[in-house]
């Protein structure tokens, strides 16, 4: 069995890991969490301001 956790830090996220390292799961399962930062040309593209990388982008890169 494979099991993907994509993990945006969010405290049901949290809940759900807590909750995949307490199952029995079958001899064998994979499990992999998953967190995606956004690049900065990315973020170019859809912000236009400036602050948004201190405030929101920057904080969540460094906890992925």
């Amino acid at each position: 069995m494979k099991i993907l956790v994509a993990y945006d830090g969010s405290p049901a996220v949290d809940a759900a890991i807590d909750h995949v390292l307490v199952r029995p799961w079958p001899k064998g399962t994979q499990i992999r969490v998953l967190s995606v930062t956004v690049r900065r040309s990315m973020l170019d593209a859809l912000v236009t301001h400036a602050a948004c990388d201190v405030e929101i982008v920057r904080p969540r890169r460094q906890a992925a």
